[in-house]
Parts: C-alpha cells; structure tokens; sequence
C-alpha cells in the first residue's frame, strides 16, 4: 500500500523535511520525499496497519509551522521514479513534543533536564550544568528542578535576572519591575498563552504562530484594560513564547506564581544570573519577527533562517527595491513570469516596477518625488486658479498652521516614498499624529477619496506621480471640517485603490502573470486589507517567503 502526504509549505527552508525523516526513523517504511515550489510530497509505502500507525504518529508528533498551511493524504499506485531531495541541514530548531514529554514526566531521566538530546528535533546542546547566583553569591542544587524553583522565586520576589539563552542573553523580570528607561524598549515573553488576551488583542492566528515551531516574535497591541495599568508605554509590544528549555522550563515554575509574562531587555545591570557553560560551541536559535495579515498571510519582518545564497541576489542592485523585488523573483520562482512589484518601505525610496522576460529586465512604472520646500509647493499649486484659491483659503483659515508649514525645511525628509508623502501631508493639515497612526484610530472604515494620480503620458513606464493633486485633496476636506483621522484613513484607502489601479493600467499593456508586494509597510494589516480588497481581479498575489519582506 502506498500513501501520499501533499504538505503546502510557504518556505524553502528545510525543516519540514528533517522533522519528517525524524518521524519516519520510528518506522520500517519505504519512502520518498519530494519537493516543488510551495508543496512537499512524502511517499510512503508498507503494511496498511503500519502506515496507519505512522499516521497517528505523524499527526500526534509533527510540529506545527507557521509555512504549514494544508495537507492533502491519499492513496496511490506506486512511489514515482523521481529522485529524492537532496537534504540540506535545517537550522537550529526549538524543542518538540516528544522533548516536553520526556521534561515534563516525574521519574523520566530527562525530568527538567535543559539539555535534553533529542533527535526529533535536534535538540544538543551539552552542558556541564546550570550556574545560578543570587547577587554575588553562587547558589549550588542537587537537580535542574531546584534551579529553576529557585529561579523563579527570584523573579517573583522582584529580582532582575540575566539569563543565558540559546538566543542570547537577556535580562528578565516582572512586569511590574521594568526600570524605567527600559520600558520604551522592552520586550514580553509570555508564559502562557493561554493569558495572552490578559494584556494583548491577537487573533487566534497570532497566539497559534507564537507557539509553532519556529517560536516567533510579534508586534501585539496592548489592550484597554491593561493600558490603564501603567506598565508598558508603547501601543504595541514584541511578544514570544519559550523558544528553549531553559525558558521553557522557567515558565513551567513561573505558573506557581502565577506569572504570565515577562519583560526582557538587554543591559549589564541585573540582580541575579541563570546561566550554562556549554562542552561545545552551538547554534543559536533565531526569533524571526513576523507580521500576520487579515487574510493569514505571514510575512517575514526580521529572520537570519534563510538560504544565505539570496544575499548574493540582494546585492546586485544598488536599489533595495529592486534588491528585494530579485530576491522575491528568486524565491518564488518567477524568473519566467511577467510580474509588477510594488516596493512601499517606511526606511527607503518607493517604486513600482515591472519584471518580465519578454522586456528582458525591469523598468520602473513610477517613483515618487518629494517637493524640495513647501513654498515651492504652495507656489505651484497657487499657479491655477482652483489652486490659488484653495491656498489662499487656507490661509485665511490655519494662518499659524500656514506660517509654520512655510518655515518646515523639506529637506529633513529624505526618502521617496508614499510614507514620506504622508509626513508632508500631516505637516501641512497639522495632524498631531502620522497618517497611518490616525488611519488605524479612525472610527469609521472608510474615509474620503484622495486623488492619487499618474501625470499623463504616452509611456506606461517613468510616469510622474501628482504630488498636487495629492495634497490639495486634504486641504479640501481639511478646510470643509473632516476629522483628521478620517482624512488620514482617505489616503491609506486610497493608496490601495491607486496600487489597484496602476496594476490594471499595466496589465492592459502587458498581462501579467501575478503581482508582489514588499517593503514594510504592507505588513501593516490596515494597508493590506484594503490592498487586497482593491485588487478585485483574480491576480496571483506574491510576497517574500524566508527572506524578510525588507532588509534595513
């Protein structure tokens, strides 16, 4: 009997691959793995008792991934002739099922053993011990239990203790012990996830990705009730689950306490210290930042776990957004494909851009140009008489508003960007605060129509964007009375709708295969919810897979 397992896996990397021979060594079966773009295909042939066996070990023991996306099994003729993947060694991996079960059982010889080995996983790491201090004097156990009881007491009674992780060094206490010029930077790990709705709103997609198996951090919004708290400054905190047994294991006594997080930062001030010195030098474990979109899309914001070959990819263009726009190409496997990018960063310069083997390369669509003073775009504006009279009304109505705008050096933003564009734009309409912060304030869910236009041209491709227009749509609803916030929301909206827009204008010309997406911005899941709204054609929508959607 031979089964199928089709596995849709939004990476490259290898770990789905190691955690499935790791299974399969439980198991006498013949087997085959392979590998095409988004989907990894194991075949397995053997008794049907046994690869029923196996299926239940499979679901029981396979770690979850935030690539995982869906798995189709059936039953097939015969395992095919292709050759098997060539295996690469996966990254460091964080602990597996099979681990907590061996650390978690009373009379296991790995009871609370940090340093378990485990083959599943490839969990390693060979220690001497654990060394733990209490201020400066060294506290000596007889087993791990004791370290970590000990540990967790420290925290509980308001200590702040330097740990040594298999991500680095951090310093952690209780929330309620952060100092105070750390509190801007601070991170939480949450011990718990089951409380993670005591301090964040995340969607059940966040809270599951947290605990998959690549142990991810996210940017998780602070909610009302514990704002009021006082305890954390920042709307939004990066948050993590354990991604080692050290952590893990810590967490598991921290419940005593009932201590659900932890904040952690770097610094060498620090009350007591958790640490191991190890017989051979290891791999750390990255913690990827992620960002996961409305529609369950996860994008990559921060990751060292990929194949470093694209890094070569990256480098051949001067312009990151045609750096990254190579290596989405690459990773996706597009090199064939005719598809239209469109790079929105928060950091760099902006640029929609064309690739297709039919105009061998690329060419830009547009970019964006910044006014070089605001007198210079006041003057240009005033130069028909809609315009002038706009000003001039704007004037009359804001004169301090207007004289300060006058006097603001341009020159003190850089990039060419929609972002920067939205700097201006606040500028000028006197926001007290961005646009994209006042758009995801708004209490309505759809703003004003902004005119985001292409000046006219008889090319489809080195369009100039009308910063004019641009702007003389908000001060035309500024000076009608609209909310601030729901201007700022018009021009997220219409950002989408003008990305929607130019996709079709190019697709006329040229159809094209897809469309990608990257730079920081459209991790923002107000930006990309009505990007994808937009885009009502059936268009492939692509973005980076393990390479970070920007590098900065």
């Amino acid at each position: 009997m031979v089964l199928t397992y089709k596995f849709e896996y939004l990476s490259n990397n290898f770990t789905l691959i190691h955690n499935l021979k790791a299974c399969l060594k439980s198991f006498e079966l013949n087997y085959k793995i392979l590998k095409q773009n988004n989907h990894i295909n194991l075949y397995v042939e053997g008794e049907a008792i046994i690869l029923d066996e196996f299926s239940k070990y499979l679901s029981k023991f396979l770690p979850m991934s935030i690539f995982l996306k869906n798995v189709e099994v059936k039953n097939i003729d015969k395992i095919p002739t292709h050759s098997d993947i060539t295996y690469l060694d996966s990254s460091p991996l964080t602990f597996c099922s099979k681990c907590l079960q061996a650390v978690e059982e009373k009379g296991n010889l790995n009871y609370y053993n940090p340093f378990i080995f485990c083959e599943e996983c490839g969990q390693d790491l060979e220690a001497k011990g654990l060394i733990l201090f209490d201020g400066k004097k060294e506290i000596k156990k007889s087993n791990y239990i004791e370290y970590f009881e000990y540990s967790s007491k420290l925290i509980n009674d308001g200590k702040r203790i330097k740990i040594k992780t298999l991500s680095g060094d951090f310093i952690f206490s209780k929330l309620e012990c952060i100092p105070e010029n750390e509190k801007v930077n601070v991170k939480l790990l949450c011990t718990d996830l089951n409380s993670i709705s005591e301090v964040f709103i995340a969607s059940k997609e966040e809270i599951v990705a947290l605990g998959s198996t690549e142990k991810p951090s996210i940017n998780l919004k602070v909610n009302e009730v514990f704002k009021s708290k006082n305890l954390l400054k920042n709307e939004y905190v990066n948050t993590r689950y354990a991604n080692d047994m050290i952590l893990y294991l810590l967490s598991l006594e921290l419940e005593k306490y009932n201590i659900k997080f932890l904040a952690y930062w770097n610094s060498d001030n620090f009350d007591s210290l958790l640490s191991f010195i190890s017989t051979f030098p290891y791999k750390k474990i990255d913690i990827p930042e992620i960002s996961i979109l409305q529609n369950n899309q996860v994008l990559i914001l921060k990751s060292k776990d990929y194949d470093k070959s694209l890094n070569k990819v990256y480098k051949k263009f001067e312009e990151k957004n045609k750096s990254q726009f190579m290596v989405l190409l690459k990773e996706n496997f597009l090199q064939e494909k005719s598809i239209l990018n469109t790079y929105s960063s928060s950091k760099h310069d902006d640029a929609m851009t064309l690739y297709s083997p039919k105009i061998d390369g690329m060419i830009d669509i547009f970019k964006f140009d910044l006014p070089r003073s605001m007198v210079e775009l006041f003057n240009e504006i005033k130069k028909d008489s809609i315009g002038k009279k706009l000003i001039l009304n704007y004037e009359k109505s804001f004169p301090s508003l207007y004289n300060n705008v006058l006097a603001y050096d341009l020159s003190t933003i850089h990039n060419n960007s929609i972002n920067s564009l939205w700097k201006i734009v606040s500028i000028i309409l006197g926001f007290d605060m961005s646009v994209l912060e006042g758009a995801n304030n708004a209490l309505v869910s759809k703003g004003p129509r902004i005119d985001y236009k292409l000046k006219e041209s008889d090319k489809i491709y080195n369009k100039e964007f009308d910063v004019l227009k641009f702007i003389q749509s908000g001060i035309s609803y500024k000076l009608a009375g609209t909310d601030d916030r729901v201007i700022s929301l018009g021009y997220v909206e219409s950002f989408a709708q003008f990305i929607s827009s130019c996709v079709d204008m190019v697709n006329e010309e040229m159809p094209l295969d897809g469309i990608s997406l990257c730079g920081d911005l459209f991790a923002n899941k107000l930006i990309s919810s009505f990007v994808h709204k937009s885009i009502t054609k059936n268009y492939k929508i692509y973005y980076n897979k393990d390479f970070p959607i920007q590098i900065d």
